[in-house]
């Protein structure tokens, strides 16, 4: 018999970060439970139309992205950028304190981490959740994708980082620890453990993407993507359904919530590789918005939820998020990734390994070329990854990440 549990969920970060999260609670709501998001105030109408509890957590969203995105250029950077989100809203903890008060249960991302404090206060178990690889492995970094794989150098990357939250929890929290009547946070602390005992891990990736490390523990679940169900009831505007209409597949390009310096500089050359190539392109504006200049093989558009829109295109071009990486793989499409920083430089070199897509674009690190985005784009429109991304789809889409997960958690929580 399964008890109806509440669950909390801290997810700090981008619509990427908070969807993931909305769709599991979808699932655990159908099953009976309750359960409650913790996100930056302008979320809250999303998960609140989605039928879940919201509870504000403070932040900028725009300066998270562009600290730990596209100004981060090391480990250290991003650390730097951490202080200065938290020191801007040292009442996060406090807000998820309040937030978490009376859940069987909290999970949260690396960005939520810091509720990890309040959960050691009220007693509460807390689930590590991760769009990433965040455990130790030889195989690969996600921190540095481009260290050569199978080596001790590319485990110890994460210990690196195990340090490094160590270092930024005893600046930060410490103080709100001793205030709440726990121990200081040492060197020696671990995320890993709670009590004494692992923390449950749930990893919402593909092992087709992503094989599981043969040394982790019990405790570490993948569960494949915590997706949106195929969109039946979505209508397009009428200028998109005259466009998808007019002519051959278009190709999708669009960024979501990156922020990035140089912006105008990267869709200037996109529109001009889009141009010269005479690709038919959607064009969709995320936090930042496309110029949209005239041109009759470019549909602009805003917000079309990708689970509709990537089943009318022939490819698509992103930043290699975790969420929309596998919401295009999923709808079979080849993969084009310009990469801005964090996790998605690994998702494009994972991809592009299993020949679902052109070799990605670092636009992070300042070396590309106008010839290397053509050449993707081309790629994509002369349909040489279209077979091989159908067949990975097809067994992509069979996968049911929510599921899985609601299941762990009942076995965990729900006895």
């Amino acid at each position: 018999m399964i008890k109806n549990m509440k669950i909390t969920a801290i997810a700090i970060g981008s619509r990427g970060d908070v969807q993931p999260f909305v769709e599991l609670g979808k699932e655990l709501k159908r099953r009976g439970h309750q359960y409650r998001i913790g996100a930056f105030p302008r979320f809250r109408e999303y998960v609140e139309e989605n039928g879940l509890e919201f509870a504000p957590i403070n932040g900028d969203g725009d300066l998270m992205m562009r600290l730990l995105l596209s100004e981060c250029k090391d480990g250290l950077d991003y650390l730097k950028g951490l202080k200065i989100l938290y020191g801007k809203n040292p009442e996060m903890t406090d807000q998820a304190y309040e937030a978490i008060k009376g859940s069987d249960a909290v999970l949260y991302i690396l960005l939520g981490g810091f509720v990890r404090h309040a959960c050691d206060v009220l007693h509460i178990p807390c689930v590590r959740c991760f769009f990433y690889p965040f455990d130790k492995t030889n195989k690969f970094s996600v921190q540095m994708p481009g260290m050569k794989r199978n080596t001790p150098a590319v485990g110890f990357t994460y210990t690196e980082n195990e340090i490094g939250m160590n270092m930024v929890t005893r600046s930060l929290l410490n103080n709100w620890r001793v205030g709440h009547g726990l121990k200081k946070w040492h060197l020696t602390s671990s995320y890993l453990k709670q009590d004494g005992k692992p923390v449950l891990t749930l990893y919402a990736f593909s092992e087709m993407l992503v094989p599981r490390e043969e040394k982790w523990g019990e405790h570490i679940h993948i569960t494949g993507n915590w997706m949106t169900e195929s969109v039946t009831d979505y209508e397009p505007d009428e200028k998109l359904r005259a466009f998808l209409e007019s002519g051959e597949l278009p190709i999708y390009i669009g960024f979501g919530s990156i922020v990035y310096k140089d912006m105008e500089k990267v869709q200037k050359t996109i529109y001009t590789a889009v141009t010269e190539t005479g690709i038919r392109a959607v064009m969709s504006s995320g936090w930042m918005k496309w110029e949209t200049a005239p041109n009759p093989n470019i549909c602009y558009v805003d917000f079309v939820p990708h689970e509709w829109l990537f089943r009318h295109v022939k490819g698509v071009v992103h930043h290699g998020g975790a969420g929309t990486t596998a919401a295009g793989l999923r709808c079979g499409c080849p993969t084009f990734v310009m990469s801005f920083g964090g996790d998605q430089l690994f998702w494009g070199l994972q991809v592009a390994e299993r020949n679902l897509g052109p070799a990605r674009v670092d636009i992070h690190s300042g070396k590309w070329t106008y010839g290397d985005i053509k050449n993707g784009l081309l790629e994509l429109k002369n349909g040489k990854y279209t077979e091989t991304a159908k067949v990975f789809g097809e067994r992509f889409a069979k996968e049911n990440g929510c599921k899985n997960a609601a299941d762990v958690l009942e076995m965990y929580f729900g006895k």
